[in-house]
């Protein structure tokens, strides 16, 4: 019960409450009230009558409780509702892309797009369908950076990827190892019962990576599938030369490393040598598994603000009928 109470404004609370709790020290052990000897009261002593305390403690005790309850009002005591976690179905999808130099080669003679357009523009539409999907992306190329941790707010996630261009990151290198186990990295505190890695690129890892068998390890230690995509084609691509104009090149591709990648996490591999296989390769991810989770869409808060001041108008009005009506005291 008292797990789900929170406070607006905690600091406040400390400061009035700690304010509070000195004046009531104060006023219980070392503040003396004004004393007046007459007659009838030494006459009283000589028999050990005396006036009693009661009405002043009690007083003291429901004004006291009265300003409690109005620090916790300056503090905004809240009630968090945990009923407003929906139930939903999805999985944990780290998107991992290559941003190295050769992802500006394209691989179709009558399509000149990029291979860093055609996987922006595919894994945007990837991200539109997956709405009870929480997702995230990394980026690789000399060096990996996570650029958008495990998030639902689809928005942001897209916006990133449209701002997204090459040189961004060193584009000198292909750390893929490093690009997985960050990714890795992010989903290891994942609840779902799938989580997933699909992972984008045109070309062999950089000597000086980190072993990807020992990134392997982590990954099958968490129970992540990865589902890689090698984008390009055997007969080469082509880019854009500022000078020369449309100029083939050649950008090998490391099938079989990412064949085995995905053999070993439970997960598969997939060749896209054009835009439209792209497409198709997103499509076919599209259809995995997906399971219940709870996620905290929004949080609802219930706050106390009439309950608070009501009991405390209670307390004073009470106390202002005492020391008025029934012992015309303090």
């Amino acid at each position: 019960m008292f797990a789900d109470l929170v406070f607006l404004y905690p600091r406040v609370g400390l400061i009035v409450g700690g304010i509070l709790l000195l004046g009531a020290f104060y006023r219980f052990w070392f503040y003396k009230p004004l004393r007046y000897n007459y007659p009838l009261t030494s006459f009283l002593a000589q028999y050990n009558q005396s006036a009693s305390k009661v009405p002043q403690y009690l007083i003291f005790f429901i004004r006291f409780f009265a300003l409690c309850l109005l620090v916790l009002l300056t503090a905004g005591l809240r009630r968090v509702d945990r009923k407003s976690q929906i139930r939903m179905q999805g999985i944990d999808i780290m998107l991992l892309l290559d941003v190295s130099g050769s992802m500006q080669a394209f691989d179709d003679i009558n399509n000149p797009c990029m291979r860093i357009d055609a996987a922006k523009k595919e894994a945007i539409r990837f991200i539109e369908g997956r709405n009870n999907d929480q997702l995230g992306l990394v980026l690789f190329g000399k060096h990996a950076v996570s650029r958008c941790p495990l998030t639902i707010d689809k928005n942001i996630l897209i916006q990133i990827i449209k701002e997204l261009s090459l040189g961004v990151i060193d584009p000198e290198g292909t750390m893929l190892a490093q690009g997985m186990l960050i990714a890795a990295n992010r989903l290891k505190n994942s609840t779902t019962a799938t989580k997933i890695m699909i992972v984008l690129t045109d070309g062999y890892p950089t000597p000086g990576d980190i072993p990807i068998e020992e990134v392997m390890l982590v990954i099958k230690k968490l129970g992540i599938k990865v589902y890689t995509i090698g984008i390009g084609s055997q007969e080469g691509a082509y880019i854009h030369h500022p000078l020369v104009g449309i100029v083939p090149v050649q950008t090998p591709l490391n099938q079989e490393l990412l064949q085995a990648i995905a053999t070993q996490s439970g997960g598969a591999s997939f060749l896209a040598s054009n835009p439209d296989e792209l497409r198709e390769v997103y499509k076919a991810i599209d259809a995995l598994e997906k399971t219940d989770r709870d996620v905290p869409i929004f949080t609802s808060y219930v706050d106390f603000f009439k309950e608070l001041t009501l009991a405390a108008l209670c307390l004073l009005s009470f106390e202002w009928l005492l020391t008025t009506l029934v012992w015309f005291v303090i």
